[in-house]
């Protein structure tokens, strides 16, 4: 029997979809849950400015895909 699950979030509809299945699985086994999602910055930067600028706008995007899936799971439920 699953005891855990790993589900990874990009923040598509599909990644949403898929979470409410991954959710149901995780009750009917008894399992916990974990959701992952990955930011990507510049590998070789030219300054720390473009390090910090590449991170707001991850941050901006990564922070709505964070906070949708429970805003998101409330409305299908």
């Amino acid at each position: 029997m699953l005891k855990k699950i790993l589900h990874g979030l990009d923040g598509s509809e599909g990644a949403f979809k898929a979470l409410v299945e991954a959710l149901e699985l995780a009750q009917k086994c008894s399992a916990e849950l974990h959701t992952i999602s990955v930011e990507e910055l510049p590998r070789y930067p030219g300054a720390i400015g473009e390090v910090i600028e590449e991170k707001v706008v991850a941050n901006g995007k990564f922070g709505t895909v964070v906070d949708k899936p429970g805003k998101w799971l409330i409305r299908k439920v």
